[in-house]
């Protein structure tokens, strides 16, 4: 037993050569894992400071493109407003005007006959009840409520236009006050978010060229927003674009203002609609009688954004309005008689002859033959009671009847439909002669009246406003994309490549390095690259945001419903800030970043709240 414990006590100390031999590879085990986590910590807070920069200034982006919106938005809404105005002012010219056309009328058949009836014992009475009638129905009334009108349309259509160009000159302020905001977040949350990070060579060559793209810098390709200037004639398709948004923003007064009243005179109107037919056995014959006749006051009108042209000092569009009543006839007569034989089929001749909407139509059908002509002629039939119009406009925006004698029979509320009737003026006369009380009353088709119809003089069109453009992203820092770089020094990063070694005094020889999962980055420095995007999307989920026709809604700066999320970097994006980071320049890439690397946007850019 002695014996036993004295071998067991001469054993003592042998764990001691496992403790000193693996003290190394401990100690060693302990800095790898203090220098992983600290790298692996600083990545992960550049990275962070990456995304929090690129996200930022996208958001700066989308409420600048929100406000876009907002402001061109409210510019159509007070277009629409002075389109009213001169609408109004319009409507109440064809009131006035329907007194002059009541005693033209009287004057061409009532008169006469009432005058032959009565062997003119009653002329002048029924002349005074007429003259009596247009004055205080129409022709008084008409033109007070055109005097109000053109003046508040005077003052509204200056108001709203000076409204218009403030807005015009807030969002192009707004908008360049948005690019150095979004350049001073990205400063200033990268070192927030990692202190002692900045931006990176590559993050600063992205953000001058993402910068040229989202700024409209004059002459650089692919811009992704553009200022349009109404003084500038090669911008006429963004104009035109303005145009025909508030043309189609228009709420129905100014769209469209009518109403048809039949005038249900007995026998009138008339609609025969019957078949009559004997049945052989053999065969069935048939005749088929379809008529209507009828009379119509129908009245029309509507007000029109009209581009007068493109000129050597820029864009010219002028509100117009027209209102016109008219007598229309319609009348339609068909025919149609055959027999309807087994197995040879229908065997039918058929006359159709109708008047209607300014046209005389005509068809005959013949068994066998087939159709023998169909003919449809210009041919008045209705005829003008009233006719008004009024603009606003600029001498050099004033329309003339040769800027309206081609326009779409839809524009001003298809007035007139019946454009051969207003061609020829009242029945048997030529066009507007002294029968009218005033001559200013127009009749030619849809023309403009002479100035004294000019609600307002100094109105300049449309104002300066943005849009977007949308553009491919070919080098993918172009907006609607922004590319981050971030960098940060780190005081433990070696090379790649060197063996670890200890110096004397058992300490890590810091002129050597040691690689840790592709943690570590050329240049003693930690890096990272976010990228971001400003994008469109209107919410379906939401009833009140959502489309009342279901239709996909593209993104223009005319809608507010721009927004900013993070996206994947690609290929390309990485292998490039690699390079650059690396100092893999090769020439003039290096040139560049050397003068990149002295820039210090910290010192002349405000800081970000």
């Amino acid at each position: 037993m002695p014996g036993n414990f004295a071998r067991l006590t001469q054993q003592r100390g042998q764990a001691m050569v496992f403790v000193v031999l693996f003290l190394g590879v401990v100690s060693l085990s302990l800095v790898f894992l203090y220098k992983a986590g600290k790298i692996t910590s600083e990545k992960m807070q550049v990275q962070n400071a990456a995304d929090a920069a690129a996200y930022s200034v996208s958001v700066v982006e989308a409420r600048d493109l929100n406000f876009m919106a907002y402001t061109n938005r409210s510019m159509v809404a007070n277009e629409v407003a002075i389109g009213q105005l001169v609408g109004m002012a319009s409507w109440a010219s064809h009131w006035e005007s329907f007194g002059y056309y009541l005693m033209a009328y009287h004057r061409l058949f009532i008169g006469p006959l009432v005058s032959a009836a009565s062997l003119g014992t009653a002329t002048a009475p029924v002349e005074t009840i007429f003259t009596t009638a247009s004055n205080v129905g129409f022709i008084t009334p008409g033109k007070l409520f055109f005097n109000i009108f053109k003046a508040v349309a005077n003052v509204g259509a200056i108001v709203l236009h000076n409204i218009n160009k403030a807005y015009s000159y807030a969002q192009t302020g707004y908008h360049f006050a948005s690019i150095l905001y979004g350049v001073s977040a990205y400063v200033d949350l990268v070192e927030h978010n990692s202190p002692g990070a900045k931006i990176s060579d590559f993050g600063v060559l992205s953000l001058i060229g993402h910068a040229m793209t989202y700024g409209q810098i004059p002459g650089i390709p692919g811009n992704f927003t553009t200022t349009y200037r109404p003084t500038k004639a090669e911008h006429v398709d963004g104009y035109q674009r303005f145009a025909a948004t508030v043309n189609g923003s228009k709420d129905e007064f100014t769209r469209k203002r009518g109403w048809t009243l039949p005038l249900a005179i007995p026998p009138l109107p008339i609609n025969i609609d019957e078949r009559f037919s004997i049945d052989l056995g053999i065969a069935e014959l048939y005749v088929e009688i379809q008529f209507r006749f009828a009379l119509d006051l129908e009245k029309e009108g509507a007000s029109e954004l009209r581009f007068k042209g493109e000129t050597a000092t820029g864009n010219k569009f002028s509100w117009s309005a027209a209102d016109t009543t008219e007598l229309a006839l319609t009348f339609y007569f068909h025919v149609k008689a055959g027999a309807d034989i087994p197995i040879i089929g229908d065997i039918s001749a058929s006359v159709t002859v109708g008047l209607a909407d300014g046209e005389a139509n005509a068809a005959l059908s013949l068994p066998v033959i087939g159709e023998l002509f169909n003919i449809t002629l210009p041919f008045p039939t209705g005829a003008p009671f009233s006719s008004g119009a009024a603009q606003a406009g600029k001498a050099t925006n004033a329309l003339s009847q040769a800027d309206l004698i081609d326009v779409s029979t839809d524009s001003y509320g298809n007035a007139p439909t019946n454009r051969a009737s207003w061609a020829i003026g009242a029945p048997f006369i030529p066009g507007p002669g002294p029968v009218f009380v005033a001559p200013n009353v127009p009749v030619v088709t849809l023309t403009m009246p002479t100035p004294q119809r000019k609600v307002n003089k100094s109105y300049g069109g449309l104002p300066m406003y943005t849009d977007t453009i949308p553009q491919d992203s070919p080098w993918g820092f172009e907006a609607p994309y922004f590319l981050a770089g971030v960098v940060k020094d780190s005081d433990r990063i070696y090379s790649d490549n060197a063996p670890l070694k200890t110096t004397g005094t058992g300490k890590i020889d810091s002129d050597n390095a040691f690689y840790l999962d592709d943690e570590v980055i050329a240049d003693g420095e930690v890096a990272a690259i976010s990228k971001s995007e400003v994008y469109y999307s209107r919410p379906q989920d939401l009833a009140y945001f959502r489309r009342s026709d279901g239709n996909v809604e593209y993104g223009s700066a005319f809608n507010p419903y721009w927004q900013a999320r993070l996206v994947e970097t690609t290929f390309a994006d990485r292998t490039v800030s690699l390079l650059i980071q690396q100092k893999e320049t090769y020439g003039l890439l290096a040139t560049i970043s050397s003068w990149v690397s002295s820039l210090d946007p910290t010192t002349w850019l405000p800081a970000y709240p």
